[in-house]
């Protein structure tokens, strides 16, 4: 591949972000200036730094507390609940005198853009350029694209993620370990990280005839499997030692449930506890349609990492995570699945449909991205209760 081919995706990803950036400076016009902002309508920057974005930027200026933040004896919402390398970058960067949402909105954007560079480089050996390109395009102008250039997560995380499954397959084994180490303290998703490297050694014991899995390999391939499971537990049991509580982590989290008593039903919850059946219809048809795109045969385009994450990451988020629209920008991270249809855009051959394609994907992503941003993410009178 031509050494220059990471400038398609990049100029992509740029294009997106100014795109997503006309979107909320147009949406968010109404929206009233944060705490502590002095001013009666947000600043752009205020609306890149939204709801759980001032957690983040609470951190990078002020660090975590010696004790859990309690009102009448309960623990409340506070910023334990939120790992440490991204506010911990933006607070370095905030250093050299850039305000912090700035400094935030540069990290998230500099690691999309990386993070997409990367997803290229997986993609375009096997599924082609064009589908590598379209795939980026989907993904940049997607419904919650925004959120890689907010302050949040989103960003850094994909960027590690992508980076430990392109070390895996190029057996860069220190890499993918120094990576690991990253994402224990990024996002709580090293579970399902652990999961798809462990369908990917089983996949390569099953081929070592034909691709040869040297016993050092082995050992090395599943220690980094278990490693990452048990790093899981790295945040929380720092939590645990700083706070004094070896379940703070754990409380923090309970602490964003009404009242913080009632138990941390998610998704897919109700298929065990037998309540709340409604949410369980909506989450059961999400599963299956992640199933089918990562079980058949169209999806060998996006390699063995990304076709196991593609499953995997689903069925995780859907069985940890609360029934909140946050689910969106959660599955926004399989990536691949921006663009489902590998197969499709394989036979697209001429200018004329490809740009076709591209149009309909962009315009697609834009109305959905714009309803997002105005539902989900812009703080109104009208409606300023709940999370993105």
């Amino acid at each position: 591949m031509h050494r220059r081919a990471w400038l398609l995706p990049l100029g992509i990803y740029l294009l997106g972000r100014c795109t997503s950036a006309v979107l909320l400076a147009v949406l968010g016009r109404d929206q009233h200036g944060l705490t502590g902002t002095g001013g009666p309508r947000a600043s752009f920057l205020d609306l890149l730094s939204n709801w759980d974005g001032g957690y983040y930027l609470q951190i990078a200026a002020h660090g975590y507390p010696g004790a859990l933040p309690r009102v009448d004896g309960a623990v409340v919402e506070n910023v334990w609940a939120f790992y440490p390398l991204y506010p911990g970058t933006v607070g370095l960067l905030g250093r050299t005198g850039i305000p912090l949402p700035l400094a935030a909105t540069l990290v998230s954007t500099a690691c999309g853009a990386a993070a997409v560079v990367l997803l290229w480089t997986i993609l375009a050996p096997l599924a082609g350029r064009f589908t590598a390109a379209l795939t980026v395009v989907a993904f940049s102008f997607g419904p919650t694209s925004l959120v890689l250039q907010t302050a949040y997560t989103e960003s850094m995380a994909l960027l590690v993620i992508l980076g430990v499954f392109v070390a895996m397959r190029h057996k860069r084994y220190a890499y993918a370990a120094l990576l690991l180490a990253a994402l224990a303290f990024t996002r709580p998703v090293a579970l399902p990280v652990a999961a798809v490297l462990g369908v990917t050694w089983l996949l390569r014991l099953r081929a070592r005839h034909d691709d040869p899995f040297p016993p050092r390999e082995m050992v090395t391939h599943a220690a980094l499997a278990l490693g990452s499971a048990a790093s899981f537990a790295a945040w929380p049991l720092v939590c645990g030692l700083v706070t004094g509580e070896l379940d703070a982590y754990a409380q923090t989290q309970r602490a964003w449930i009404d009242g913080g008593a009632s138990g941390w039903a998610t998704w897919l919850s109700p298929a065990v506890t037998g309540r709340d059946l409604a949410i369980l219809v909506l989450s059961v048809p999400v599963v299956l349609w992640f199933a089918w795109l990562a079980l058949r045969r169209a999806s060998a385009a996006w390699g063995p990492e990304l076709r196991a994450w593609v499953l995997l990451y689903p069925l995780y988020i859907l069985a940890v995570s609360r029934p909140t629209t946050s689910v969106f920008r959660y599955l926004a991270l399989t990536s691949t699945t921006a663009w489902p249809f590998p197969d499709v855009s394989a036979r697209v051959r001429s200018t004329r449909a490809r740009v076709a394609l591209v149009s309909v994907v962009v315009v697609i992503g834009l109305v959905a991205q714009a309803a997002w941003i105005d539902w989900l993410w812009v703080r109104t009178d009208d409606w300023i209760e709940g999370a993105p």
